[in-house]
C-alpha cells in the first residue's frame, strides 16, 4: 500500500501491486470511513504500507495496527552532495521495503 501513487512507476517496474492508496484523491487527507474501507478491504491479506517521509504519519500507523502490516517511512531523494553509494542505499531501501510484499 503507498500512501498516494507517486511511486506507482517502481511498483509497475518490480511487478508488485498497489493494495490500496491511503491518500485517495492527491493533495486531500484520507478520512476515517476511508481508512475503514481499506482495513475491510485488505483485512485477509498480507502487505506492506509504503510512505514518504514528509507524509503524515496518522494514517500509515493506523492501517499498520489494525492490519498487522509494517510500515517503511522512506526518503523519496538524497542529499544535493550525495554520493552513487548513497544513491544506491535509497533504491536499497525501497527494493527492501517493497520486497517485504513478496512474502503474501
Amino acid at each position: 500500500m503507498l500512501y498516494h501513487k507517486d511511486a506507482d512507476y517502481l511498483m509497475a517496474r518490480f511487478d508488485v501491486p498497489v493494495l490500496g492508496y491511503i491518500e485517495p484523491i492527491p493533495g486531500v487527507p484520507p478520512t476515517a470511513s476511508h481508512l475503514r474501507d481499506l482495513v475491510r478491504q485488505l483485512s485477509n491479506r498480507s502487505g506492506v504500507i509504503v510512505h514518504l517521509v514528509y507524509q503524515p504519519e496518522n494514517g500509515p500507523e493506523f492501517l499498520s495496527n489494525e492490519l498487522g502490516w509494517p510500515v517503511f517511512r522512506l526518503p523519496s531523494n538524497v542529499a544535493l552532495d550525495a554520493t552513487a553509494e548513497d544513491y544506491f542505499a535509497l533504491i536499497s531501501q525501497w527494493t527492501d521495503a517493497i520486497g517485504q510484499t513478496r512474502s503474501e
